[in-house]
């Protein structure tokens, strides 16, 4: 890992068009971070980080962490379990990704609200917390919904005070000019790969501004177009590192592959295994608390206890 380590102790931003390799140089850095028996949880909208469970090729195990949602998941990824998603880390220290691919914009908006609440009121000591597609979670503009605001203002609080309780954000996007720019300020790296929407490049240099030599940050900038996949600045100020570097290609199965000609990603057959005895039964005990006391929930009840009663 050329990645200086007190760079990761920190937050980091990666930022790149599709296909530039974002996650397959996350990935990377994540298998490293496991290899260390570092605790880590992944916030996944995509699909795509299930193959740390098993080797490169598919035939043998991989990392034993923890996949909840999607359709690789050990376990169904509840839109009211966020609390208990973060309690897994926190409190039970497991290491886990959370699938978020299937749940709608709504479930998914209210399941971070109490994810990063819950992880912000919990969390003690270092965890590497993994933000893919990031502007989903903190996004850039007028926010018109009263959830959006609050899961706005949550991912921000991870970002602001987070590291003072723990927590180290890679945060993760293909559209950096959608990212809030509290949020993407935040990061004390930046991991630059190719970048060809003049907005999202406005948004790269606003992060130069902020933290980097803007001198330096013109030979950033003006090489952006021309990265190859799998290619990327890595800038990490505070220690003075600045390096053009070629992200080494993943230890585990690769999982956010495109499927060529029409295909379809085939699962592998072997992954590391997980006792999800004690999980399922600290998952199904806070789903049930959540439920019961979900605002919503309780006036359908309400709602349907009357129609029951006949009351009008």
């Amino acid at each position: 890992m050329k990645i200086p380590e007190a760079a990761l102790q920190q937050h980091l931003a990666v930022l790149g068009k599709t296909g530039s390799g974002k996650t397959f140089a996350v990935k990377g850095i994540v298998e490293h971070l496991l290899a260390e028996h570092k605790r880590v949880g992944i916030v996944d909208p995509t699909g795509a980080w299930w193959g740390l469970r098993s080797s490169r090729d598919g035939k043998g195990a991989g990392f034993p962490i923890l996949v909840l949602g999607g359709d690789n998941g050990d376990l169904p990824l509840p839109a009211l379990g966020g609390a208990a998603v973060a309690r897994l880390l926190t409190e039970q220290r497991v290491n886990l990704i959370a699938d978020t691919s299937q749940l709608s914009v709504g479930e998914r908006t209210r399941w971070f609200i109490d994810f990063a609440h819950t992880l912000h009121k919990t969390n003690k000591g270092p965890l590497h917390l993994v933000l893919d597609e990031a502007h989903n979670f903190a996004p850039q503009g007028k926010v018109m919904d009263p959830d959006a605001g609050k899961m706005l203002h949550a991912a921000n609080r991870l970002a602001a005070e987070g590291r003072s309780r723990g927590i180290r954000l890679a945060m993760i996007t293909q559209r950096p000019q959608k990212l809030h720019k509290d949020t993407l300020t935040s990061a004390d790296t930046l991991i630059a790969m190719r970048v060809l929407a003049p907005h999202d490049r406005e948004a790269v240099e606003a992060w130069v501004d902020g933290c980097g030599d803007p001198k330096q940050g013109k030979e950033v900038l003006n090489s952006l177009a021309n990265m190859q996949r799998g290619e990327g600045w890595v800038w990490y100020p505070e220690g003075g590192f600045l390096e053009k570097m070629k992200f080494p290609a993943i230890k585990t199965f690769d999982s956010s592959a495109t499927p060529t000609d029409g295909g379809t990603l085939q699962a592998p057959k072997g992954a590391a295994e997980i006792d999800l005895t004690e999980i399922k039964a600290a998952m199904a005990d806070a789903v049930r608390e959540a439920e019961a006391n979900d605002p919503k929930l309780l006036r359908a009840k309400i709602r349907e206890l009357e129609k029951k009663a006949g009351t009008p």
